[in-house]
Protein backbone atom coordinates (compact mmCIF):
# COMPACT_ATOMS: atom_id res chain seq x y z
CA UNK A 1 0.00 0.00 0.00
CA UNK A 2 1.15 3.48 -0.83
CA UNK A 3 1.79 5.80 1.85
CA UNK A 4 0.19 9.30 0.77
CA UNK A 5 2.44 11.08 3.04
CA UNK A 6 5.06 9.75 1.33
CA UNK A 7 3.90 11.24 -1.54
CA UNK A 8 3.77 14.93 0.13
CA UNK A 9 6.86 14.70 1.39
CA UNK A 10 8.56 13.75 -2.51
CA UNK A 11 6.37 16.49 -3.97
CA UNK A 12 7.27 18.82 -1.44
CA UNK A 13 10.92 17.73 -1.68
CA UNK A 14 11.01 18.09 -5.75
CA UNK A 15 9.34 21.95 -5.05
CA UNK A 16 6.22 20.94 -6.39
CA UNK A 17 2.40 22.23 -5.71
CA UNK A 18 -0.51 20.28 -6.00
CA UNK A 19 -1.57 22.23 -8.50
CA UNK A 20 2.24 21.34 -10.83
CA UNK A 21 1.77 18.16 -10.00
CA UNK A 22 -1.47 17.87 -11.04
CA UNK A 23 -0.77 19.49 -14.63
CA UNK A 24 3.06 17.20 -14.94
CA UNK A 25 0.89 13.54 -14.43
CA UNK A 26 -2.30 15.22 -16.29
CA UNK A 27 -4.97 14.84 -13.55
CA UNK A 28 -7.34 16.94 -11.46
CA UNK A 29 -5.95 18.66 -8.71
CA UNK A 30 -8.72 17.48 -6.26
CA UNK A 31 -7.12 13.66 -7.23
CA UNK A 32 -3.97 14.69 -5.79
CA UNK A 33 -5.71 16.13 -2.87
CA UNK A 34 -7.79 12.81 -2.63
CA UNK A 35 -4.76 10.65 -2.52
CA UNK A 36 -2.31 12.77 -0.68
CA UNK A 37 -5.45 12.70 2.17
CA UNK A 38 -5.91 9.32 1.80
CA UNK A 39 -9.74 9.92 0.54
CA UNK A 40 -8.74 7.61 -2.43
CA UNK A 41 -6.05 5.35 -3.47
CA UNK A 42 -3.45 6.57 -6.58
CA UNK A 43 -4.13 4.21 -9.11
CA UNK A 44 -1.37 2.31 -10.96
CA UNK A 45 -0.63 4.07 -13.75
CA UNK A 46 -0.41 7.29 -11.96
CA UNK A 47 1.86 5.68 -9.15
CA UNK A 48 4.12 4.78 -11.99
CA UNK A 49 4.23 8.24 -13.63
CA UNK A 50 4.69 9.81 -10.30
CA UNK A 51 7.77 7.32 -9.83
CA UNK A 52 9.14 8.06 -13.09
CA UNK A 53 8.65 12.31 -12.01
CA UNK A 54 10.69 12.15 -9.19
CA UNK A 55 13.16 9.07 -10.32
CA UNK A 56 11.83 6.99 -7.06
CA UNK A 57 11.62 2.91 -6.99
CA UNK A 58 8.44 1.57 -5.77
CA UNK A 59 9.67 0.80 -2.55
CA UNK A 60 10.24 4.59 -1.70
CA UNK A 61 6.52 4.61 -1.66
CA UNK A 62 5.33 2.21 0.49
CA UNK A 63 3.63 2.47 4.01
CA UNK A 64 5.81 1.11 6.36
CA UNK A 65 4.87 -1.51 8.90
CA UNK A 66 3.38 0.16 12.42
CA UNK A 67 5.72 2.60 14.96
CA UNK A 68 4.50 0.57 17.79
CA UNK A 69 6.76 -2.27 18.05
CA UNK A 70 9.93 -0.01 17.93
CA UNK A 71 7.73 2.09 20.76
CA UNK A 72 7.41 -0.59 23.22
CA UNK A 73 11.53 -1.72 22.29
CA UNK A 74 12.67 1.54 22.99
CA UNK A 75 10.70 1.58 26.49
CA UNK A 76 12.04 -1.02 27.11
CA UNK A 77 15.00 -0.51 26.51
CA UNK A 78 15.12 2.89 28.32
CA UNK A 79 14.11 1.20 31.23
CA UNK A 80 17.11 -1.61 31.12
CA UNK A 81 19.41 0.94 30.85
CA UNK A 82 18.02 3.14 33.86
CA UNK A 83 18.09 0.05 35.77
CA UNK A 84 21.47 -0.87 34.85
CA UNK A 85 22.91 3.40 36.14
CA UNK A 86 20.72 3.04 38.77
CA UNK A 87 22.64 0.16 39.83
CA UNK A 88 25.42 2.26 40.16
CA UNK A 89 24.11 5.18 41.31
CA UNK A 90 21.32 4.05 43.63
CA UNK A 91 18.78 7.02 43.46
CA UNK A 92 14.67 7.54 42.70
CA UNK A 93 15.16 10.63 40.90
CA UNK A 94 17.89 9.04 38.38
CA UNK A 95 15.92 5.75 37.46
CA UNK A 96 12.64 7.65 36.90
CA UNK A 97 14.08 10.54 34.24
CA UNK A 98 16.18 8.52 32.95
CA UNK A 99 13.19 6.04 31.48
CA UNK A 100 11.50 9.04 30.65
CA UNK A 101 13.85 11.26 28.92
CA UNK A 102 15.77 7.55 27.23
CA UNK A 103 11.60 7.14 26.12
CA UNK A 104 10.90 10.38 24.41
CA UNK A 105 14.52 10.34 22.37
CA UNK A 106 13.84 6.68 21.26
CA UNK A 107 10.57 7.48 20.20
CA UNK A 108 11.52 11.02 18.25
CA UNK A 109 14.01 9.02 16.48
CA UNK A 110 11.41 6.58 15.29
CA UNK A 111 9.19 9.15 14.61
CA UNK A 112 11.42 11.91 12.43
CA UNK A 113 14.30 9.15 10.64
CA UNK A 114 12.32 8.98 7.38
CA UNK A 115 12.36 12.98 7.69
CA UNK A 116 15.77 14.02 7.88
CA UNK A 117 16.41 15.48 4.90
CA UNK A 118 19.89 15.46 2.73
CA UNK A 119 18.88 18.30 0.67
CA UNK A 120 21.20 21.37 1.03
CA UNK A 121 19.24 24.13 -0.39
CA UNK A 122 15.76 23.50 1.44
CA UNK A 123 14.87 25.07 4.75
CA UNK A 124 15.87 22.48 7.72
CA UNK A 125 15.21 22.46 11.19
CA UNK A 126 17.86 21.98 14.12
CA UNK A 127 17.73 18.12 13.80
CA UNK A 128 18.21 18.55 10.03
CA UNK A 129 14.29 18.07 8.85
CA UNK A 130 12.27 19.78 6.22
CA UNK A 131 10.75 22.62 7.04
CA UNK A 132 7.08 22.44 6.47
CA UNK A 133 4.82 24.94 4.58
CA UNK A 134 2.30 24.94 7.43
CA UNK A 135 3.20 27.13 10.72
CA UNK A 136 1.42 24.51 13.59
CA UNK A 137 3.52 21.93 11.85
CA UNK A 138 6.53 24.41 11.97
CA UNK A 139 5.22 25.08 15.63
CA UNK A 140 5.06 21.01 16.77
CA UNK A 141 8.08 20.30 15.19
CA UNK A 142 10.13 23.07 17.31
CA UNK A 143 8.33 21.61 20.07
CA UNK A 144 9.44 17.90 19.60
CA UNK A 145 13.06 18.85 19.07
CA UNK A 146 13.04 21.15 21.76
CA UNK A 147 11.38 18.34 23.68
CA UNK A 148 14.41 15.86 23.07
CA UNK A 149 17.01 18.57 23.93
CA UNK A 150 15.37 18.92 27.66
CA UNK A 151 15.70 15.48 27.61
CA UNK A 152 19.50 14.96 26.79
CA UNK A 153 20.30 17.37 29.11
CA UNK A 154 18.50 15.66 32.51
CA UNK A 155 20.23 12.46 30.62
CA UNK A 156 23.47 13.99 30.80
CA UNK A 157 23.14 15.44 34.22
CA UNK A 158 22.32 12.26 35.42
CA UNK A 159 25.57 10.66 33.88
CA UNK A 160 27.86 13.60 35.39
CA UNK A 161 25.70 12.84 38.62
CA UNK A 162 26.85 8.86 38.35
CA UNK A 163 30.47 10.02 37.45
CA UNK A 164 30.76 12.19 40.63
CA UNK A 165 30.92 14.98 38.48
CA UNK A 166 29.42 18.61 39.46
CA UNK A 167 29.01 19.94 35.58
CA UNK A 168 25.62 21.02 34.81
CA UNK A 169 24.27 19.64 38.05
CA UNK A 170 22.41 21.94 39.98
CA UNK A 171 22.29 21.68 43.42
CA UNK A 172 19.43 23.35 44.55
CA UNK A 173 17.24 21.64 48.01
CA UNK A 174 13.58 22.98 48.62
CA UNK A 175 12.40 19.58 50.20
CA UNK A 176 13.41 17.25 53.26
CA UNK A 177 13.54 13.93 51.14
CA UNK A 178 16.41 14.67 48.57
CA UNK A 179 14.76 11.57 45.74
CA UNK A 180 11.53 13.80 45.44
CA UNK A 181 13.93 17.21 45.84
CA UNK A 182 15.60 16.01 43.06
CA UNK A 183 12.92 15.01 40.96
CA UNK A 184 11.44 18.06 41.54
CA UNK A 185 14.56 20.54 40.44
CA UNK A 186 15.02 18.08 37.43
CA UNK A 187 11.32 18.73 36.30
CA UNK A 188 11.49 22.32 36.74
CA UNK A 189 15.42 22.14 35.05
CA UNK A 190 13.97 20.44 31.93
CA UNK A 191 10.60 22.43 31.15
CA UNK A 192 12.84 25.90 31.38
CA UNK A 193 15.48 24.15 28.51
CA UNK A 194 13.16 22.99 27.11
CA UNK A 195 10.66 26.67 26.68
CA UNK A 196 14.27 28.58 25.94
CA UNK A 197 15.34 25.80 23.41
CA UNK A 198 11.74 26.12 21.76
CA UNK A 199 12.36 29.76 21.60
CA UNK A 200 15.47 29.71 20.15
CA UNK A 201 14.13 27.38 17.28
CA UNK A 202 11.35 29.51 17.12
CA UNK A 203 13.10 32.20 16.32
CA UNK A 204 15.93 30.42 14.24
CA UNK A 205 13.58 28.19 12.69
CA UNK A 206 11.31 31.08 11.33
CA UNK A 207 14.17 33.14 10.25
CA UNK A 208 15.70 30.06 7.99
CA UNK A 209 12.27 29.15 7.09
CA UNK A 210 11.47 33.05 5.52
CA UNK A 211 15.11 33.28 3.73
CA UNK A 212 14.89 30.18 2.16
CA UNK A 213 11.34 30.63 0.85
Amino acid sequence: MVDNNKLIKYREINNDTQKTLANKLKVRKKLVVEWETGITEIDEDNLNKFIKLYNLEMKDLIKKKSNVLWYFLGVITSIFLSIIINTIYTDLCVLITNIICLSIIFIFVVNIKDGINKEPAIAKSLFNIKLDDKLSKRLKLYLKESIVIGSLYIILVNIFKVLELEILVINIYLLPIRSVNDLVISGITYLLITFITFIIELGFGEYIYKKGA
